[in-house]
């Protein structure tokens, strides 16, 4: 682990190869009896942030390995050759398992981009959904651009469920301030209203997990073509949200050491 946090916390690859060499050898050492896996794809995030990569978001890599368990499990299968270091076995070995993760990354990122592209036309819908509910109900058309209502429908796509007291938080208003804000773009379409428990409502943003790279969003067939955002009917809102599965985690790979090589 000395040497593996050594590795990590420096730059001798580039961040990509160093990202995936992490990982596998993380996955190797499996050090704890729980949750391996988890920390594991979070030293990949770890590494890419740090080296500045991802400064401001996460590449979705892991759900393209997990699309991919096959594929996934015989690459560190090959990485953990067991033998000396310096053989042509071992180089193989490690080539292989870096064909699996930088495959893995390459999809990330055309998803990625899919995904930024598609909430960009969902903040059009909305501007357009929120200012024709606005003129209805006898208001400016835009709402003030401090207001808690715009700036909670901008922040949607990062926090697409909340309650009144979720929202009153992120923003730092008055609880009667977030809930005017979530209720009016309830009230637009926007927004849907779930029973959480007694006396609290949900609100969720159903089209940001429409688009969004996860098994039960839009890209079902991840490591595959992007699919397309669920668009809902805007005259006829329903306040249900979309039945869907939690994503499910990678499969994990127990068992043995084997040797440093980076």
């Amino acid at each position: 682990m000395d040497d593996l946090a050594q590795y990590a916390s420096g730059a001798v690859h580039a961040p990509l190869v160093q990202a995936g060499l992490v990982h596998a050898q993380f996955e190797t050492i499996h050090p704890f009896t729980d949750g391996n896996g988890r920390v594991g794809r979070a030293l990949i995030h770890t590494v890419l942030t740090r080296r500045g990569l991802t400064r401001a978001a996460l590449l979705p890599v892991s759900l393209v390995l997990l699309t991919r368990s096959d594929t996934y499990v015989a690459g560190l299968t090959a990485y953990r050759y067991d033998g000396p270091v310096d053989t042509r076995a071992a180089h193989a070995g490690t080539a292989a398992w870096l064909t699996v993760f930088l495959d893995a990354i390459d999809v990330a990122v055309a998803q990625a981009e899919q995904f930024a592209q598609e909430v960009g036309e969902l903040r059009a819908e909305w501007s357009a959904w929120h200012e024709a509910h606005r003129a209805r109900s006898g208001l400016r058309h835009r709402p003030r651009i401090d207001s808690a209502v715009a700036r909670l429908r901008e922040r949607l796509p990062e926090m697409p469920a909340m309650t009144a007291g979720t929202v009153e938080r992120a923003l730092g208003v008055s609880n009667v301030a977030a809930r005017q804000a979530v209720e009016e773009l309830a009230d637009a379409g926007i927004l849907y209203r779930k029973q959480v428990e007694r006396g609290t409502t949900g609100y969720l943003a159903r089209d940001v997990f429409g688009c969004s790279p996860w098994p039960s969003g839009g890209w079902r067939a991840l490591g595959g073509t992007p699919g397309r955002r669920r668009r809902h009917d805007r005259h006829r809102p329903c306040h249900r949200p979309r039945a869907g599965c939690s994503p499910r985690r990678p499969h994990q790979v127990s068992g043995g050491g084997g040797p440093a090589r980076w």
